[in-house]
């Protein structure tokens, strides 16, 4: 927080597009006035109105209208008095100025005139506090030709001035991005200790050095030091070790703000604590470790997808096990492989003295933290980079390539980061996948072609072929912000074939052409062809754990049946505890959406209506 005496300087500046005088953290040493006459002796008032103005120029007043801190004073003096305004908290976005105008105007004429204008520099990104101003005014009402009511400044001799301008500026703390993991004391996993490192810079990305941050964990775990100040590269660090228990602990950074240092800020962090290390035995069909021990199972299955959102599984014990109180990650491998990662999410005990856990898939790490953040003219690649950092999830940069071309887009409370990534992958039409090892890889086509084939009466068993024309649309319609932002496309080759079937969509965050043009072409995209839902069951033994995986491509014939013949995406897969040989799977071809990228445009449909 930052308590500035600002300054009616006698100096021009130009910012914002608005050309006026400065008002300085110092004053000038020239003084100057401005005048209004009137022709008979008046009480003279004196005050001001304040607004912030924006880069583009646009104003906004802080002020109820009229003029605030007003003085009332009579001809015949001249001197320096005050008044003081209670200034509301008024958020400053980046490149936002202050802008006060000082206003005169005679008690028995009213009608307040116009003195002149001052403006501070860029104060942005922060906020003015909720706090009280005390602007000092020189005036003077005398007689000239007329008589004249004068405001001064510019001067020490004639000191206007605003003091109590309380400005605290944005800071933020970033944590470290890959997933932590240590077990507890005595296992024996290693390490038991992992260093933290939090990085406190402001909102232009500026290092923020000197600065003390202080540290906490929970879990029972320990750290050393407690706090630490910040290096040239705004960095600060503790070692954090395990305790006894395992579970999450959580390893908060917190910076309590200064003066010129920027506003309070904190992050939190997530520390794995396991049991012991998990590890793949290729001679078991599966294996089940709940925050690395080994369980036993007595069924269950899971799924995976190439819908970017949360998978199920479900897993039972045949016995209650009251260790599981808390949401716990879970690992499972499927001879010798590592096949899935998630974390519970509703232990369920019975009376039969047996229990089923249910959860969801790693992703749900995304989904656990919010988002508020705008991004203007930026690659999607850049979004995706900062988002990842900015909101430490234990989730890495894989390989995110560049799309090509800038969106700019707001990201409110209501969005979480799972939730950023989805309106991404809606925008650009792009894919992405969530890696068993937490990396995050954002691509515009993922998976390749494997050597496995599944053929009728071979080792494919009864599988289905649905066509369905109700989802279908050739012409789209997408409204933005106001509505009269509108892209209208149509595919001319999915007319001739199906006819005109047209619909509307709405996005009110979406407030450029160029990115409605994006979104609504990859809603066109999905909705221009009869979405087709292909399952059904294989046996897949005789192929390598990791054979294929969802966005693979495989050879599937079935000629005399569905009349399938050729490579066929793996859209999802899902897998039974009960038997490692076979799996259910999805499949899509080149031109169609399978089950799940139907749910992907049901999920378009209800994020564009809210």
């Amino acid at each position: 927080m930052t308590v500035w005496t600002r300054y009616f300087k006698n100096a021009s500046v130009t910012r914002n597009g608005l050309n006026c005088l400065d008002l300085g953290i110092s004053q000038t040493s020239s003084a100057a006035y401005r005048n209004r006459d009137v022709n008979s002796i008046r009480i003279g008032q004196y005050g001001i109105r304040v607004w912030k103005r924006s880069s583009a120029g646009v104003e906004t007043e802080v002020t109820s209208g009229i003029p605030v801190a007003v003085i009332t004073e009579y001809y015949g003096t001249a001197g320096i008095a005050s008044n003081t305004w209670a200034c509301p908290y008024t958020e400053i976005a980046a490149g936002d100025t202050v802008v006060v105008r000082v206003y005169i105007q005679t008690v028995e004429e009213g009608g307040w005139v116009l003195a002149d204008t001052w403006q501070t520099e860029a104060l942005g990104p922060g906020h003015l506090d909720s706090a009280t101003w005390t602007i000092y005014y020189y005036y003077y009402i005398k007689p000239n030709s007329l008589y004249t009511y004068r405001f001064y400044f510019g001067h020490a001799s004639y000191n206007s001035r605003i003091e109590g301008i309380t400005f605290t500026s944005y800071s933020e703390m970033f944590g470290p991005a890959s997933s932590l993991r240590i077990y507890k004391q005595g296992a024996i996993g290693t390490p038991k200790s992992v260093l933290v490192t939090f990085t406190l810079k402001d909102l232009e990305d500026v290092p923020l050095v000197g600065k003390t941050v202080e540290f906490t964990v929970s879990l029972g775990c320990t750290r050393s030091p407690t706090n630490a100040v910040t290096d040239e590269n705004g960095q600060a660090s503790t070692t954090v070790t395990s305790g006894t228990s395992i579970g999450w602990a959580v390893v908060k950074g917190a910076y309590i703000g200064e003066a010129e240092g920027g506003g309070q800020s904190e992050t939190y962090v997530e520390i794995a604590i396991y049991d012991e290390a998990d590890s793949g035995d290729s001679s078991k069909p599966y294996q089940v470790f709940i925050q690395g021990v080994p369980k036993i199972y007595c069924g269950g299955s899971y799924r995976k997808s190439m819908a970017f959102e949360m998978q199920d599984f479900s897993i039972e014990l045949p016995d209650i096990d009251i260790t599981i109180n808390a949401p716990l990650e879970v690992i499972i491998y499927r001879r010798g492989i590592k096949d899935f990662v998630g974390r519970i999410t509703k232990p369920i005990r019975t009376t039969a003295h047996s229990m089923k856990i249910t959860g969801k898939s790693n992703h749900w790490k995304m989904a656990r933290r919010v988002v508020n953040h705008s991004y203007t003219a930026q690659d999607p690649k850049v979004i995706v980079d900062d988002v990842l950092t900015r909101y430490p999830t234990g989730v890495s940069q894989g390989t995110i390539d560049t799309f090509g071309t800038t969106i700019t887009r707001p990201f409110a409370y209501e969005t979480t980061l799972l939730g950023v990534i989805i309106k991404l992958l809606d925008i650009t039409a792009w894919k992405a996948r969530l890696n068993l090892d937490d990396s995050f890889d954002f691509e515009a086509d993922l998976g390749t072609v494997k050597n496995v084939s599944f053929a009728s009466s071979s080792n494919l068993g009864d599988l289905q072929r649905e066509i369905d024309f109700g989802p279908l649309d050739t012409r789209t319609f997408l409204i933005g912000e106001p509505s009269t932002l509108v892209s209208n496309l149509d595919d001319p080759t999915a007319e001739a074939t199906y006819g005109l079937v047209e619909e509307a969509f709405f996005d009110k965050k979406a407030t450029t052409q160029a990115v409605l043009d994006l979104e609504n072409q990859a809603i066109l995209n999905s909705r221009k062809v009869p979405v087709e839902r292909i399952s059904g069951p294989v046996i897949d033994l005789d192929y390598a754990a990791d054979a294929y995986d969802v966005f693979d491509w495989v050879t599937v014939t079935d000629v005399d049946g569905t009349g399938l013949s050729g490579m066929y995406r793996v859209v999802a897969i899902t897998r039974n505890l009960d038997d490692c040989g076979s799996a259910e799977i999805e499949l899509s071809n080149l031109s169609l959406a399978s089950e799940d990228l139907l749910g992907l445009v049901g999920r378009i449909l209800r994020d564009l209506s809210s």
